[in-house]
């Protein structure tokens, strides 16, 4: 009568240690600190030296100085000089309305080619360099802080008509729409997956 004799097992594999939410982290770290080097890199080549879209720079920068001024000089007269600068908030404000359709038109004409982001496309995070995010966010910035604190201080809950001054809180729309034109117009986006696969499959 024949033994049957018992292979023996193999030795099974050691299981590999579980990574540790420290070790997760920072490899979470490095990923983003490297695709934020890309995205630096790939937009440094896409602007390189210029600066594009500075008639848009200087437009709201303008437009921004005489709101302050008009505002600012509105709030400690009053009268006639209120009156003015609550007119000419209104006229700036029905320009950037205008020009905030034009940025949407935009926006939608560069999405046919380009991933845009609310964030990057209006508040050009992440999507222009820095020069042009200061000459064009801190316009919008400006136009929010003196329409509100000049509509502010010439509040008057007695009185029947609000302060022509109110108006003044329309104005960023203005800034805001520039923003969004140079985002569509100039920003830096990826492309759109599907525009990449369709290239690639032509």
């Amino acid at each position: 009568m024949s033994r049957s004799t018992a292979k023996p097992s193999a030795p099974k594999a050691a299981k590999p240690e579980a990574q540790t939410a420290a070790e997760a982290r920072a490899e979470v770290e490095a990923r983003i600190a490297t695709n934020r080097l890309a995205r630096r890199a790939a937009m440094d080549a896409h602007f390189g030296d210029r600066l594009p879209g500075t008639i848009l720079m200087t437009a709201t920068a303008v437009i921004t100085a005489a709101f302050a001024v008009l505002a600012v000089v509105g709030a400690a007269a009053g009268g006639a000089a209120a009156d003015l600068s609550g007119n000419a908030s209104l006229v700036i404000a029905a320009a950037g309305t205008v020009l905030f359709l034009v940025a949407l038109w935009d926006g939608a004409q560069r999405s046919r080619s380009a991933t845009l982001g609310i964030g990057g496309w209006f508040f050009l995070a992440a999507s222009a360099p820095r020069s042009a995010q200061v000459r064009l966010l801190a316009p919008l910035a400006i136009q929010t802080v003196v329409g509100i604190a000049t509509a502010a201080a010439a509040f008057d809950p007695s009185a029947a008509v609000p302060t022509p001054l109110a108006f003044g809180t329309l104005v960023p729309i203005f800034g805001l729409a520039i923003c969004g034109i140079w985002g569509a117009r100039y920003g830096y986006f990826p492309p759109r997956a599907d525009t990449d696969s369709g290239a690639g499959n032509a």
